[in-house]
C-alpha cells in the first residue's frame, strides 16, 4: 500500500464553508457532494485517519511530484462516476432538463452526445464508449474544467491499457485528481497527466468538445443523444452545490497559492495550444466582441461567441443562473484557403463568399452551406486554474 500519510488533509473552517456555500441536507445520499460533506466537518474529522489509510494499491514510489501536494478530502469514488450511462433523445431530454443549461457536446465518427453539467456536477466523470472510441467525460466544478479524454492509453514504458476512471477523493491545486482502476495511478484532471503510480509520466489524449446550451445542441445535432439522469440514486440534479462560486472576486477557497494577476481568478478563459505554446482569450472580451479572428503559431483561428448558455456555478438552481454564453474555436480555413469572418445577424459571415456560419462552425447559408469548419481543441477554464498549470501562457490582446 502506498504511504498516503504523506499527503495532507484539510477540513475547511465554518467561515470558509459560509464563504463558498453548501447545499441544505436533502437525504443521506447527498453525502457525496463535496461541500455537503464538509458541512459535517466533525464527522469528517473523525474519518480522516480512515481516509488517509485507504488501501490504495498505488505504487507511490513512482511519481512525478511530491505526495505533499495532495489534499485528501474523501474516500475514492465517494463522488461516484457514471460507469453505465443511459442516453435519451434531445427532445426527451428537454422535458426535464432546462433548455439553456450547459452541456458538454462531443462528436466522434459522426455520432454526437451531450453530457449536462447538472449531472456531472454530482458525478464528475462519465466513462463511455461511442462506436469504437472509448472516452471519459470529466468535469471539476472547482476549476470549471470540462475535459474529454481518450481511455485507450499507450504507456510511456510500454503496454496498452483501456482505462476506467474514478474520483480519488483528492485535490491538487483545487483540481480533481482522478484514479484509474486498472493500475490505481493518480491523474491530474485538468491536464491529463499521470502523477503517481505505474503510469506516472503518462499523458492522456483528449477529444475536442464544446460547452453549449442543450437547445443549441439539439438545433445543431437533432438526432444526437443526451445523457439521462441516473436513476439509481437521489442526487439533486439541477442544483448547484457551489452557489456564487464563479462570481467570487477573491481567490477560490480550495486554491492555496497566489493566482496569476493578469486576469481575475474566476474569469473564464478559452485556451488554445500548439507545439507547447498556449494563448488564452478572456471570456469577457469574447462576449463583448462576438468573435475573434487570430493567427497563433501560424494557425489561422476564429472564435465564435453565442449568448444564452447559463452558468452552472451561479445560482443554487442552474436553471435560474445568469446567462454567460458559449464559445467555439475553429480553423479559419476551408479547402486550403483562409476565410475571414465578421458578425452577421446573430451569426457570422465569411467575406470571401458571404456564406453564413453558426457558432458550432457549420455554414447554414451561402456557397458553403452544409460545410463544417475544423474544430480546434480548447477548454473553458477559470483563469486561476489554467495559469497555475500553464504559467507561460500569453493573454490575447487586440
Amino acid at each position: 500500500m502506498g504511504n498516503l500519510k504523506k499527503c495532507t488533509s484539510r477540513v475547511p473552517s465554518a467561515d470558509l464553508l459560509r464563504k463558498v456555500g453548501h447545499p441544505s441536507p436533502c437525504n443521506s445520499l447527498c453525502f457525496t457532494g463535496l461541500l455537503f460533506l464538509f458541512a459535517f466537518s466533525a464527522s469528517l474529522t473523525a474519518q480522516r485517519d480512515q481516509v488517509l489509510e485507504w488501501p490504495w494499491r498505488t505504487d507511490t514510489a513512482q511519481r512525478t511530484i511530491s505526495l505533499d501536494e495532495f489534499q485528501v478530502l474523501l474516500p475514492p469514488d465517494a463522488i461516484p462516476p457514471v460507469d453505465k450511462p443511459r442516453f435519451e433523445s434531445s427532445a426527451e431530454a428537454l422535458r426535464h432538463y432546462h433548455a439553456d443549461e450547459p452541456v458538454i457536446a462531443v462528436v466522434l465518427d459522426g455520432e454526437s452526445r451531450a453530457y449536462p453539467l447538472s449531472v456531472l456536477m454530482w458525478h464528475e466523470i462519465v466513462n463511455d464508449q461511442i462506436g469504437q472510441r472509448f472516452l471519459s467525460v470529466t468535469y471539476c466544478p472547482l476549476c470549471n474544467a470540462a475535459v474529454v479524454f481518450d481511455r485507450e492509453f499507450a504507456a510511456p514504458k510500454g503496454g496498452r491499457y483501456l482505462l476506467d476512471f474514478g474520483t480519488s477523493g483528492m485535490l491538487r491545486h483545487s483540481d480533481m485528481v482522478m484514479w484509474d482502476r486498472q493500475t490505481q495511478s493518480w491523474w491530474q484532471q485538468l491536464t491529463g497527466n499521470a502523477l503517481v503510480g505505474r503510469l506516472a509520466g503518462g499523458q492522456l489524449k483528449q477529444f475536442p468538445a464544446q460547452i453549449l446550451s442543450l437547445q443549441d445542441y439539439r438545433s445543431r445535432w437533432p438526432a444526437g443523444l443526451v445523457l439521462a439522469k441516473p436513476t439509481d440514486d437521489e442526487r439533486p440534479y439541477g442544483d448547484n452545490p457551489y452557489p456564487g462560486y464563479d462570481t467570487e472576486s477573491e481567490v477560490p477557497a480550495f486554491y492555496q497559492a497566489n493566482p496569476d494577476p493578469r486576469l481575475p481568478p474566476t474569469e473564464r478563459v478559452v485556451d488554445v495550444c500548439f507545439d507547447g505554446h498556449c494563448r488564452v482569450y478572456p471570456w469577457s472580451m469574447l462576449a463583448q466582441k462576438a468573435m475573434i479572428q487570430d493567427n497563433f503559431q501560424n494557425q489561422a483561428l476564429v472564435l465564435f461567441f453565442r449568448p444564452g448558455t447559463r452558468s452552472a456555478l451561479d445560482q443554487r438552481a442552474i436553471a435560474l443562473s445568469r446567462p454567460i454564453g458559449s464559445v467555439g474555436v475553429y480553423r479559419a480555413m476551408l479547402d486550403g484557403k483562409a476565410l475571414h469572418f465578421e458578425p452577421y445577424r446573430g451569426n457570422f459571415r465569411d467575406r470571401e463568399t458571404g456564406s453564413v456560419w453558426d457558432h458550432t462552425g457549420r455554414a447554414n447559408a451561402g456557397q458553403h452551406k452544409g460545410r463544417q469548419l475544423e474544430p480546434v481543441l480548447h477548454h473553458n477554464f477559470f483563469a486561476f486554474a489554467w495559469f497555475h498549470f500553464n504559467p507561460d501562457s500569453e493573454v490575447y490582446q487586440e
